[in-house]
Order: structure tokens, then C-alpha cells, then sequence
């Protein structure tokens, strides 16, 4: 805080002999904000800096108009877009005013997604690298369903990503869990959808078969809204890569990655039964040997192998 006599050297050299509030601040050895702060305690309006004409300024209509229409479009297109147009001006100072004038995009509000026991699952496809069996070299895939309120993993591998595996991977989940949720989402993935515009969506025939066969309803989420599904894409990359190094045992000695089952525990929770959950009429013998590549059981490295049936087991 200055002294009053300070205050009034200010008004007078202001008023009296028009410096400028720099000027006031040198001389005096003041702050440039303290000079504006007594100047406004004496009744006068807030100084703004005087607004000079600019280069830019007969092209800013043509620049928002453009960043109304495309708003992500990056300043340097828009640089050459207004050069073009005989903007001389500097890409540096553009950038800035650019960054100044850009519609900034509205916030969404996303509420917290919370599922009954039993009531939702969520399954999708992920992607392992690849094996060499024998002379050709496959996909390693992962079906994943998760249980939306437990977590409670079901993960299976396959070397394809077929629709024939993608039910059975399903058929197998409700095996294990020996029920099925009311609600499987779906990320929009070939093996569920189609085709989509919209809201219309074309289903899979094969899942719809199945989905009225077991009682449960296929939902895809809407386009770029990871926040509707998300707990299947973890689960996928983490549960997954420590077990897809599990080998086959080959006659001959030889051996390669193969398809396993891995069931991760979690919470208690209670599923719907479905029609038959031990068979499906569209899964006969030809199909589940078309899905599948090695039946020899598993032996994870490092342990001895176990088997459940016909299925290769990671057993854990």
C-alpha cells in the first residue's frame, strides 16, 4: 500500500501532465498494476491497452467461418488456405491468434455406469500377434466376455477371429459360468454388427441365433463412446498376455502357442439360465472343428499340463 502523497504524485502525473501509466511506473519505481490500481480507486474506467489494426484482421471472417464448419482443422492447413488467399503475415503469429479464436468444444457430463448382479456382460476381440503352426503363420485372438458388476473374466483363445469362434467363445463362457446375462454390449466389431447408420443397425444372423436361443440381448454401444464400454478392453491385454505363451505339444517334439481358457475369479454373482447352456443347435461337430486348430492338451511352461474334455487348458 502507498502513502496518500504517493497516491496523489500519481493523479497529478497522470492527469496534469499525461504521462503514460509506464511512464508513472518508471519514473516513479512503481508497479505497472499498483499505478492502474490507484488510478481505478479514483473513479477512472480500467486501462486497456490500445488495440492496434493487425494483418489478420480482413481474413478473420473467412477464419472463423472455416473453424465454424471444421473445427479440428490444424492452423497450418488454415495458414496456407489464407496465403493463398494473400495473407503476408508470419505462421508464428498466426498459430497464436488461431489459438485465440478456435471454438473451444463443449463439455459432456458422463454419468458413472452402474449394473445389477447378473444383469450385463461385455465381450470382444483381442489381438495376441501371431503363431507359426507348422508352414502357416495365424492370428493369435482372444475372446473376452466380462462380467459388468463381479469383473469376473472369461478369456479363451483362438486362431482366427471367425464368427464360428466368436460363438463359441460365447457358448464356452456360459458353460463355464453356467448361466447367462441378460444384456452382452458389443464394440461394433464385424462378429455382432454388420452394418450400422445410425441408430439402424444389421446384426450378425449367427449372433442373433444365438442371442434368441440363450434369452440375452445383443447391444452394441454407440460409435466413439468409450465410456459405455470399457471393462472388456482391459482385461484382454492384461489377463490374456501372461498365459498366450502356453505351448502345444506337437508329435514329434515340436511345439507352438495354442488356444487356451483362462477363467480369473471375482464376485458372486448370480446368472439367468439360459435355454440349454451345454449345447447350441448351430454349434455342431463341423463348426467347433472349424474353430478350433489343436486339441492336444496344454502344458504351461514351467508346470504339467492339464486338460478339461476335448479344449485345450490354461489352467490356472
Amino acid at each position: 500500500m502507498i502513502s496518500p502523497e504517493r497516491q496523489a504524485q500519481v493523479l497529478r502525473l497522470y492527469h496534469a501532465e499525461r504521462w503514460r501509466v509506464g511512464t508513472i511506473a518508471t519514473q516513479l519505481k512503481l508497479h505497472r498494476d499498483t499505478v492502474a490500481r490507484v488510478l481505478a480507486l479514483a473513479g477512472l474506467p480500467p486501462i486497456a491497452p490500445a488495440q492496434r489494426a493487425s494483418m489478420i484482421d480482413p481474413y478473420m471472417p473467412f477464419i472463423r467461418q472455416t473453424l465454424e464448419t471444421f473445427p479440428k482443422l490444424t492452423a497450418t492447413r488454415l495458414y496456407e488456405m489464407v496465403r493463398q488467399r494473400g495473407y503476408r503475415g508470419s505462421a508464428s503469429r498466426f498459430r497464436q491468434q488461431i489459438a485465440l479464436c478456435r471454438p473451444r468444444p463443449v463439455a459432456q457430463a458422463y454419468l458413472r455406469l452402474r449394473t445389477l448382479p447378473g444383469e450385463q456382460a461385455q465381450s470382444d476381440w483381442g489381438h495376441f500377434g501371431h503363431i507359426q503352426i507348422g508352414q502357416a503363420r495365424r492370428p493369435l485372438m482372444a475372446f473376452v466376455m466380462v462380467l459388468s458388476w463381479s469383473r469376473k473374466v472369461f478369456l479363451q483363445f483362438f486362431v482366427n477371429a471367425t464368427t464360428a469362434s466368436f460363438v463359441r467363445g460365447h457358448v464356452a463362457a456360459f458353460q463355464a459360468w453356467q448361466g447367462v446375462p441378460r444384456v452382452v454390449l458389443y464394440d461394433n466389431l464385424k462378429s455382432a454388427v454388420l452394418e450400422r447408420q445410425g441408430e439402424l443397425i444389421r446384426f450378425n444372423p449367427e449372433l442373433l441365433s444365438l442371442s434368441a436361443y440363450y434369452r440375452f440381448e445383443p447391444r452394441p454401444v454407440a460409435p466413439a463412446r468409450g465410456n459405455e464400454k470399457g471393462v472388456s478392453s482391459g482385461p484382454s491385454a492384461t489377463s490374456g498376455r501372461p498365459f498366450c505363451r502356453a505351448s502345444v505339444r506337437q508329435p514329434g517334439g515340436s511345439e507352438h502357442p495354442g488356444p487356451s481358457v483362462v477363467r480369473t475369479g471375482g464376485r458372486p454373482e448370480a446368472l439367468s439360465r439360459g435355454h440349454d447352456i451345454n449345447r447350441h443347435p448351430g454349434l455342431d461337430a463341423g463348426t467347433l472343428a472349424s474353430a478350433d486348430v489343436a486339441r492336444e492338451p496344454v502344458q504351461h511352461r514351467g508346470g504339467a499340463g492339464r486338460s478339461c474334455g476335448q479344449d485345450p487348458v490354461c489352467a490356472i
